[in-house]
């Protein structure tokens, strides 16, 4: 058979970054424009050399095609336009704000797609290009198992999805590694029953990995001849479009004779004489080569650091403008609409990933600006049309009798928390801890939680202030019906028990910050009773932290408590993070954050929990479809072996709830989302200890360490060097620098891989929470509506265009002999690749 090489070219477009601002400049967007410019002027020099190659383009729409290229750059649109028509090339679908679609609700995600097709401001493909492939390159390689169906119901007829070398990756990591003939060719993404089609896509660091474009094409053609790939294959670049490795470099003598380095123009033309070389573009293979095998997997995907969604989920400012987001479209739940309510747009808006990273340790310091206006804009919208009531309302958008929210109180109007009372009809128990304090002393805020009799839409409900609290009392044991929690005097948890079952032990909770390669456990740790109203039962871990530099220290508490009728352990995490100087400046030409940071900071762990399971371990999640699933730790070593133990994995989005099971027995993390919540809170590390896997869980942290394993054509010399120069390899811990948070959570245990039944219906009635709705005028008690974490001063760093480093400083930099042999190491690869592709 006359089997083909078949090679495509893909340009992600997004000139709206979460790592440079909004000018027209290095420090925002022109870098863009200029690559964009080249790679079009060299495809086209290319077709005039009588060269068939097609460009393969996926734009995002909001920001680039309505608001940027418009103005400043026209000629891109346009001469796209003409590529279209006079060479083929093709127009892939993003999404239409540069989305976290894994993310979404199913309306918003809808939205996304559909509004990237076609949108009454006129920027989408079809109307911009008049063409558009059903094919979708999610942003970030953004992706959740469920989402199979709507991409199906819309007409969606694949994915392209990174299956790469190194950590800006889909899934390579997570399914067993396919054969060469399957990796370059179509493959079916199998999930409860459904089928979509799935392109593994490379990029240009895959292909440095083979050591040259040409080096990769021969060596699978030769596998064509031998009989070891018995079809067509399909070597799919797909990379940013501002990315340097799209122009010439422009190298100094011998140098620039070396392959990967002339841009475009390069990957064209060493191929271009090949006889078994067709240029494509995705639709067009797919139009004679179905998949050639099926795979499966449940992890939630995205390409961010560690593979995962780290660098989009674990900054506390992810947290501020998510929880924003989660309280706007719980408003729009307790209206009973969606798509309808009047945040809707600035929703999908908000959900663009540059709100929520690439950049490392925090982002550009304007997109931060536009995040917060936006994020205030959509709420203040949703607030403006809450529905009239008479008397302060609980409004209950679940299928549970418990209920749960954060009131605001006026200074002075409780003046201790164990003087509230929750009076409602149908009542049937309730309990409320303190949240944050008026300069008075006063309670600013609380956490109420209520069991009702039955189920009700609205719970109207009286706040009353008595007379006098009863006194906190102490306790060493925190229990619920089935779940018990043990500590010793001085605040450590000794042990945790479900059913009489022991599932934690004395490193059952731990709390530390890693700063400057030594770990600084929270210290002085001490038990006191739990302030608390209602029939609340518990105790308060509390103590400081500190750092060796610190200008200011930290302090923590942790609140444990159960309300009866309700089993599971209710926490209330406090920290506030030590400060310390900032003085290190990012400003390199792939990350310009326009701040200053302190880079000491390595990991923030502020109550890091291991349940004691053994046996096939599994993580169980809940997407934001509402989703439950879970996907086995196994996965990981069963796709390369060296990955038994990982420093940190997101392969989790965690809508409300978060777990571990053996499937005997499991222990969900839940977090009440409108209080704080993030796409994917809850990092993960996985070890080993006598044959059995250990899975510790950091919610509302961050850990950091080594990269997973990727597998490799070469010596691995590409995966030591994207890590230098990548961005988001940085670690996220000094976002935490001086920050104060505060979230609230439950811990759940049962029986079986998922929870199910009333104790599923009690996770997720507390995950999702009410919504308050109060009337006019009302005085002393009233919606939460402010944030949960607070940040230290921003430290600016103003920089010139002119005086941004090399992107080779942009990642986690070696000492200088570290870099000269990772880059002989990669250089030797090419060259080598390159005498044998002659």
């Amino acid at each position: 058979m006359d089997y083909k090489v078949h090679i495509g070219y893909g340009f992600h477009v997004n000139c709206y970054h979460s790592y440079r601002g909004d000018t027209n400049d290095e420090l925002g967007f022109g870098g863009d424009i200029r690559v964009i410019r080249k790679i079009i002027e060299l495809l086209n020099h290319c077709n005039g050399q009588g060269i068939p190659v097609k460009g393969t383009w996926d734009f995002e729409n909001a920001y680039s095609l309505e608001e940027i290229l418009p103005k400043y750059a026209p000629d891109i649109i346009e001469n796209v336009r003409e590529r279209v028509v006079k060479y083929g090339d093709e127009n892939d679908i993003m999404g239409y704000s540069n989305g976290a679609l894994g993310a979404m609700t199913e309306d918003e995600f809808s939205a996304s797609i559909e509004w990237a097709v076609t949108n009454p401001n006129g920027s989408g493909l079809l109307d911009l290009f008049g063409e558009c492939a059903r094919i979708v390159r999610p942003q970030e390689m953004m992706f959740t198992p469920s989402q199979i169906k709507s991409y199906k119901r819309m007409g969606i007829e694949a994915l392209c999805l990174y299956y790469s070398c190194v950590p800006f990756d889909g899934f390579r990591t997570i399914i067993p590694q396919l054969p060469d003939e399957q990796a370059f060719n179509p493959v079916s993404y199998c999930y409860e029953g459904e089928k979509l089609t799935v392109i593994p896509t490379y990029s240009n660091t895959d292909i440095i990995d083979a050591g040259t474009l040409r080096y990769l094409a021969k060596e699978l053609h030769q596998k064509q001849l031998s009989g070891e790939i018995n079809n067509d294959v399909f070597i799919l670049i797909n990379m940013d479009a501002d990315a340097i490795l799209w122009e010439p470099l422009e190298l100094p003598g011998p140098l620039g004779k070396l392959a990967n380095t002339d841009g475009i123009r390069g990957l064209v033309m060493e191929v271009a004489d090949l006889d078994f070389v067709v240029f494509d573009t995705p639709a067009g293979y797919l139009k004679n080569h179905p998949p050639l095998t099926d795979i499966e997997f449940t992890q939630d995907t995205a390409d961010g650091s560690f593979t995962g969604y780290s660098s989009w989920a674990e900054k506390p400012f992810n947290r501020q403008i998510w929880t924003r987001l989660e309280r706007a479209r719980a408003l729009a739940r307790a209206a009973k609409c969606d798509k309808e309510s009047p945040s809707f747009f600035d929703r999908v808006m908000l959900l663009s990933t540059t709100h929520f990273g690439l950049a490392s340790p925090v982002l550009n310091v304007e997109r931060e600006k536009r995040a917060l206006a936006l994020s205030e804009s959509m709420m203040q919208k949703e607030l403006a049309v809450c529905p009239a009531v008479q008397k302060l309302t609980l409004a209950n958008p679940n299928d549970s009798t418990l209920v749960s929210a954060q009131l605001a109180f006026d200074s002075g109007a409780l003046p201790e928390i164990g003087r509230l009372e929750v009076k409602a009809k149908g009542l049937a128990q309730f309990g409320a801890i303190e949240m944050d304090k008026h300069a008075d002393g006063s309670i600013a805020s609380a956490f109420v939680i209520c069991r009702f009799k039955s189920k009700k839409a609205q719970y109207p409900v009286e706040i009353e202030v008595l007379e006098k609290a009863p006194r906190a009392q102490g306790t060493r044991t925190v229990q619920s019906e089935n779940l018990r929690v043990n500590l010793c005097s001085h605040g450590e948890v000794v042990s945790v028990y479900y059913k009489g079952k022991q599932i934690g032990g004395r490193d059952f909770l731990r709390s530390y910050l890693t700063y400057d390669k030594a770990h600084s456990y929270f210290s002085a740790k001490h038990l006191e009773p739990l302030p608390a109203a209602g029939a609340v039962q518990g105790c308060r871990l509390a103590g400081e932290i500190h750092l060796p530099q610190e200008v200011k220290p930290g302090s923590y508490s942790i609140d444990l408590f159960t309300l009866p009728g309700v089993d599971c352990v209710f926490t209330q995490l406090r920290v506030a993070y030590p400060y310390t100087r900032e003085e290190s400046a990012i400003s390199t030409h792939s990350s310009a954050l326009g701040r200053f940071t302190d880079m000491k900071w390595q990991q923030s762990v502020p109550m890091q929990i291991r349940p004691a399971l053994t046996g096939d371990l599994q993580i169980v999640k809940r997407n934001f479809a509402h989703e439950l699933s879970a996907y086995r730790v196994a996965s990981f070593w069963s796709s390369v072996t060296e990955n038994t133990r990982l420093d940190s994995f997101n392969n989790q989005l965690t809508g409300g709830m978060v777990g571990l099971s053996n499937g005997e027995t499991g222990l969900v993390i839940a977090n009440a989302r409108q209080v704080l919540g993030s796409m994917a809170h809850c990092p993960m590390r996985l070890a080993q200890k006598d044959g059995q896997a250990i899975v510790r869980m950091n919610p509302f942290g961050t850990y950091h360490g080594k990269q997973r394993r990727h597998p490799t054509r070469s010596n691995g010399a590409v995966g030591d060097s994207f890590v230098m120069v990548a961005p988001q390899a940085r670690s996220i811990a000094p976002a935490y620098n001086g920050v104060c948070e505060n979230s609230i959570m439950a811990l759940f245990a049962y029986d079986g891989l998922l929870p199910e039944g009333e104790t599923l219906s009690d996770i997720c009635a507390f995950a999702d929470g009410a919504v308050v709705l109060e009337p006019e005028n009302q005085e002393k008690v009233h919606a939460f509506t402010r944030d949960n974490v607070n940040f230290s001063q921003i430290v600016s760093n103003a920089v010139a265009p002119e005086k941004l480093k090399s992107v080779i400083t942009s990642g986690i930099v070696p000492g200088p002999v570290e870099i000269g042999k990772i880059v002989v190491k990669a250089f030797g690869n090419i060259v080598k690749a390159q005498r044998k592709a002659k």
